[in-house]
């Protein structure tokens, strides 16, 4: 017959893995938005913030942490205890834009925050007043040969499907560190 301490050692083995055990997320998430509210980055991040309350079950908190082209809501983050708890909606500025332009930030996008997932990929148009778009313009932007200037310029003229968020962070810091680099763009 086992002994009384046998038992309760064997019980305290089994609540300690049970708690140990708990599935995430066990309490409301905070969803960082490093731009002010009301923008169209605002609208997105409440849009994936409830989705995410509906599919988690848990409450997400969406909190506007804006300034400093990112730098504060990412910094937050970074600093942030390490348990999933706390997510970033970073941008092209914060992991591309940012570590090639500043020569020190309070954070390291490659060691301390780490890719879940894409969320998005948005275009920025350029646009014209209707009112001024003649049949030249029309016929002009059609053409292939504009088409192949505008990919040279880095203007993708063509829709394309969202990559791996690691392999797009990668590929816009490379790009956008030669750009800053080539241009010799400093930040006073």
């Amino acid at each position: 017959m086992p002994s009384v301490r046998c038992v309760l050692s064997a019980i305290a083995l089994l609540l300690s893995v049970a708690v140990q055990a708990q599935v995430y997320p066990a309490k409301q998430l905070r969803l960082i938005v490093p731009y002010p509210a009301g923008g169209g980055t605002d609208f997105f991040a409440r849009t994936v913030g409830a989705q995410l309350a509906i599919q988690l079950g848990q409450a997400v908190a969406v909190e506007n942490r804006p300034g400093a082209a990112t730098i504060i809501g990412a910094e937050l983050v970074a600093k942030s205890a390490p348990d999933g708890y706390t997510l970033l909606l970073g941008d092209t500025a914060t992991f591309a834009v940012n570590p090639s332009l500043y020569k020190k930030l309070p954070y390291d996008p490659s060691k301390d925050l780490s890719p879940v997932t894409m969320t998005g990929r948005f275009a920025l148009l350029l646009v014209v007043n209707p009112a001024k778009l003649n049949a030249e313009y029309r016929k002009a932007i059609q053409t292939p040969e504009l088409r192949q200037k505008l990919i040279d310029a880095g203007i993708d003229p063509l829709e394309s499907s969202p990559a791996d968020a690691s392999a797009y962070i990668r590929s816009e810091a490379l790009k956008w560190a030669k750009v800053i680099s080539e241009g010799k763009i400093t930040v006073e």
